[in-house]
C-alpha cells in the first residue's frame, strides 16, 4: 500500500510532495523515494525547508537533510532604457535588482556599443551613433531575459528644470538636461552637459553650482528674470536652452500685523501674497 501525498503550505512557500517507487537492482527493489516540488506564493524571501524520513525497525534509523531557498522576485532594470551621448566617455549605468544577484549580459547583433556587468551593475560605452538592445539573463533561474534598449545620438538641446516663481532671498534648485532631436533626456551618468554654463538676465541673482547639473540660484530683488544654459557640443559648436523663466515675488504677510482683542471677540484678518493680492479672511474667533 502506497503512502498518501502530502502538502505543506508556510508563509510564502508552498510544498507538495508524494512517494515514488523505483527499482535500482535486486538489492534496492522495493525502496522508495520522496520527491518534492516547490511552488513559490508570489512573495520574496528566505525559506528552509527540512525532510526527516524514519522507519519502524529495530536499528530505529532516522534520516535528516535541510535545504535553504531563496524566493526572488524577477529581475529589474533602472532605468529601462538608455540614451547617450555619441562619445567614448558617455558611459550609461543601469542597475539591476531582484533576481538571483547572478547575471549575465550581452549586446544583441548590430549594437553600436559594449556592455558589462559587475555583481548588479551594467555599464554601457557608446561606439558609434545608432541604436540596439543588450540582454540580461538571471544565470540561476529559468525565466524569460530582459531587454534594455540604447541609442547613441548627439546631443540636440539644453532644457533647463525648475521653479518658475520664487520669494525673493530664498534659494531654489535648477537643473540643466540634455535631450536628443526626440526630446528623450541623456543618461545622467556622463559629464556630456556637467560643464554647462547658466547665466541670468539679472546680474544681481547669485548663480552657485551645487554638483553635476545642479545649480542653486538666489535672487534679491522683487520681478522677474530668465536663465540660459549653454555648452559645446560634440563638433565644437555651442548649444543654447530655451530662456527659463522665473518670477521672484515679495514674502507673505498678514494684515494688520498686530491687534488687540477682548475674550470671545473676532478678527477681520487679510494674507498678502508675493505678487500683492490680497486674500480676506472670515471673523476669526479668539
Amino acid at each position: 500500500m502506497s503512502d498518501p501525498p502530502c502538502e505543506f503550505c508556510r508563509g510564502e512557500l508552498a510544498l507538495r510532495s508524494s512517494p515514488v517507487c523505483y527499482n535500482q537492482g535486486d538489492s534496492a527493489a522495493g525502496k522508495t523515494l520522496m520527491s518534492a516540488y516547490v511552488t513559490g506564493l508570489g512573495i520574496a524571501g528566505s525559506v528552509a525547508v527540512t525532510v526527516e524520513l524514519s522507519a519502524k525497525s529495530r536499528f530505529r534509523n532516522r534520516l535528516k537533510a535541510n535545504l535553504e531557498l531563496r524566493l526572488v522576485k524577477p529581475v529589474q532594470a533602472e532605468p529601462n532604457k538608455l540614451v547617450l551621448w555619441n562619445e567614448v566617455e558617455a558611459v550609461g549605468i543601469v542597475r539591476l535588482s531582484h533576481g538571483s544577484g547572478h547575471f549575465t549580459v550581452h549586446e544583441l547583433s548590430g549594437a553600436p556599443f559594449t556592455a558589462t556587468v559587475k555583481d548588479s551593475t551594467v555599464v554601457v560605452t557608446p561606439k558609434s551613433q545608432g541604436g540596439g538592445s543588450f540582454r540580461i539573463e538571471d544565470v540561476c533561474i529559468n525565466g524569460d531575459p530582459l531587454d534594455i534598449p540604447v541609442k547613441i545620438t548627439d546631443i540636440h538641446a539644453l532644457v533647463i528644470f525648475g521653479l518658475h516663481s520664487m520669494e525673493v532671498g530664498s534659494e531654489a534648485e535648477v537643473s540643466v538636461d540634455a535631450v536628443d532631436e526626440a526630446g528623450n533626456s541623456f543618461s545622467r551618468a556622463h559629464g556630456a552637459y556637467t560643464s554647462a554654463v547658466i547665466e541670468s538676465s539679472d546680474r544681481s541673482v547669485l548663480i552657485s553650482k551645487i554638483s553635476g547639473s545642479l545649480y542653486h540660484i538666489r535672487a534679491f530683488s522683487v520681478g522677474a528674470f530668465s536663465l540660459i544654459a549653454s555648452a559645446k557640443s560634440a563638433s565644437g559648436g555651442i548649444i543654447y536652452s530655451r530662456p527659463h523663466a522665473v518670477q521672484v515675488f515679495s514674502p507673505f504677510s498678514l494684515r494688520p500685523e498686530r491687534i488687540t482683542l477682548i475674550p470671545e471677540s473676532s478678527f477681520q484678518g487679510a494674507l498678502v501674497d508675493g505678487y500683492g493680492n490680497t486674500v480676506s479672511g472670515g471673523g476669526l474667533p479668539l
